[in-house]
């Protein structure tokens, strides 16, 4: 669970740096994941299980690991983000339909 830790602690370093909690949120989620796609495609480029921290990297394995750090974040990280924003909107839409309707009928109205 060492990605929720790292999520929360790059929330929280965005909210104490002014960001608004949506902000903060976004730059969470999206740091851990960077961090996650980082060590996967260091693995990829290097081998599995070398101690990265003993690595020097050449300028072309640095452009390969950035290469597919970018498409691992722009697939996997762009359709996270979209589950995350249809979560929020679902939940916006039934606190408002509660807000109208009551809280038993928004489940009637969401379920159709």
């Amino acid at each position: 669970m060492r990605h929720h830790v790292d999520c929360r602690d790059a929330i929280a370093r965005g909210l104490k740096n002014g960001h608004s909690p949506a902000e903060a949120l976004t730059y969470g989620v999206f740091s851990a994941h960077a961090k996650n796609s980082l060590n996967k495609a260091t693995e990829a480029v290097i081998g599995k299980g070398k101690d990265l921290s003993k690595v020097v990297l050449s300028e072309a394995q640095q452009a390969r690991i950035r290469d597919a750090m970018t498409d691992d974040l722009l697939k996997s990280g762009a359709a996270y983000l979209t589950d995350v924003r249809k979560e929020v909107q679902d939940r916006m839409v039934k606190e408002v339909m509660d807000g109208i309707f009551g809280e038993g009928r928004s489940q009637d109205k969401a379920a159709r």
